[in-house]
């Protein structure tokens, strides 16, 4: 396939020459998704929720049971339970060990990839095909998308599950009305917010969507949906809700700035890290990195990085405006139709303020959930501008955007490995990330020979290595889960990058 045919995949002369190379191409861009995600798989981070979420799967395997609640989260409210059973899945395929527990994660989010591939695949006739393969180029090089798929964490499990959610919801507009794809979009909405609080904004930000946008053809099925929704939402939610009825929610807001100008920062600060996240601006990794911290150099020898990121971000904004008002313009569909944008878009925004409405810290792995759906939203809003003025004979508007969208991608994908290869070399960073499983493990190896055990507050990982080298299993009952009784589980101090202190046995 020429550069020339690869630019103009949208004209292809028939769905039969289409299908076989255009299936090849799937094919590889996956495969190329899967590399980065198993790259280096020793370099992944290992930390307390990663160590307990490996107890809570394996304490679960010891005694099955209905599970009420799930760990419980920096601002005392228990996640929902559903994310126990996905640990113990993970432990029982890898045994407990965290390195391969992590690429268990890993093959998982490869699973989603193959289905963005086939959703993708169904859609190329809105999108074309050239942007429906662009997404999934974006999805598989995409920064967060990658480092998102790579640890033992509830927000590295929503992938899959958010495009069966996007694939079966766009059902309610197609031309033909499938309960079993919309039911199945529903329970696959339902279960993101069961895996991560996220998700319960994006619920209740796309319930509201969906009221405004519901097309007016269907309106005889929405008591139908509604009695389908509210089944599905009983049964997965029944026992969380047991558990908050019998022991209270334990809501504990972060305290904040209490000025109104604060408040107004945090808010833009909040929505500025979301939007990094969602366009895979290299700028929020800076969130892994700790304020002192000497970060990694992105810029390719003899390539201005900084100026292609700018251009790169500036034409993500057109994007987002040029769909934006589109959206404003169409207003509410008039009819059944497959473009599903209005409602996602609007899903997207409203996102963003339930998640800065409370006023604190909002950290930029929230975003995780609409990843997906972003990168879809880009496309659409990038093919909108290359459509403007387009000529026949010479379509330079096409080429200069789909131009700048390769440019993206190669971006992206300078940025992941940039990254990986980073932290393959320093084992991890002072920030956020901390020091990688490979280092962690080699400090407990090195201090078991030394006849040395991590002190008390050392944090629940070490104990975890230890425990795997001398053939223990971690109970659950002798460490409490990260954020739980703090007085009993002093906060690690110093860098992440510090081995802890030791004492001997």
């Amino acid at each position: 396939m020429s550069f020339g045919s690869f630019m103009s995949l949208g004209s292809f002369p028939s769905r039969k020459a289409l299908s076989r190379p255009w299936l090849a191409v799937l094919a590889t861009t996956v495969l190329a998704g899967a590399v980065l995600r198993f790259l280096f798989p020793g370099d992944v981070p290992f930390g307390g929720d990663e160590a307990f979420a490996l107890v809570l799967g394996g304490d679960w395997l010891q005694h099955p049971r209905i599970v009420l609640h799930g760990m419980a989260s920096s601002a005392g409210l228990p996640n929902p339970p559903l994310s126990v059973y996905f640990f113990a899945a993970i432990y029982a395929l890898s045994g407990g060990d965290p390195q391969t527990a992590s690429m268990v994660v890993m093959e998982w989010n490869v699973v989603g990839l193959i289905l963005a591939a086939v959703w993708l695949h169904g859609r190329r006739t809105k999108l074309g095909p050239f942007w429906a393969w662009w997404v999934l180029a974006f999805l598989c090089v995409h920064p967060w998308s990658i480092l998102l798929s790579r640890k033992i964490w509830a927000q590295d499990l929503l992938m899959p599950f958010v495009v069966i959610a996007c694939w079966g919801l766009e059902g309610i507009w197609a031309e033909k009305w499938r309960w079993g794809r919309v039911a199945a979009g529903v329970a696959a909405a339902l279960i993101v917010s069961q895996i991560h609080m996220s998700g319960v904004f994006w619920i209740v930000a796309l319930a509201v969507a969906l009221a405004i946008y519901w097309p007016r053809a269907e309106r005889r099925r929405i008591p139908a949906f509604l009695l389908l929704t509210g089944g599905i939402l009983l049964v997965l939610y029944l026992p969380w809700f047991i558990h908050l009825i019998r022991e209270g929610s334990g809501y504990h807001p972060a305290p904040g700035r209490t000025s109104a100008a604060g408040y107004l920062w945090n808010a833009l600060c909040g929505i500025a890290s979301l939007l990094g996240v969602w366009s895979g601006n290299e700028f929020s990794l800076n969130f892994f990195f700790s304020p002192g911290e000497e970060t990694y150099r992105f810029r390719p020898p003899g390539i201005a990085r900084a100026g292609m990121t700018v251009y790169w971000s500036l034409y993500q904004a057109i994007a987002l405006v040029v769909i934006m008002a589109r959206m404003i313009r169409r207003g509410k569909a008039a009819g059944t139709t497959a473009d599903t944008a209005n409602p996602f878009l609007l899903s997207l925004v409203l996102f963003l303020f339930l998640v800065v409405l409370p006023g604190g810290t909002v950290y930029p792995h929230y975003g995780a959930v609409l990843i997906v759906p972003a990168a879809v939203l880009l496309a659409q809003g990038l093919a909108l501008v290359e459509s403007w003025h387009r000529n026949e004979r010479v379509r330079v508007m096409e080429l200069m955007v789909r131009s700048v969208a390769l440019m993206g991608l190669f971006v992206s994908l300078w940025v992941s490995l940039a990254f990986l290869l980073h932290i393959h070399a320093t084992g991890g960073t002072l920030g956020d990330y901390g020091a990688t499983l490979r280092v962690k493990q080699e400090k407990i190896a090195e201090m078991r020979r030394q006849g040395k055990r991590p002190s008390a507050s050392a944090p629940l990982e070490y104990y975890y290595l230890l425990d795997r080298l001398q053939g223990v299993r971690t109970r659950l009952e002798d460490h409490p889960g990260p954020f739980v009784e703090p007085e009993k589980q002093p906060p690690v101090r110093g860098g992440a990058l510090k081995v802890p202190e030791a004492a001997a046995p």
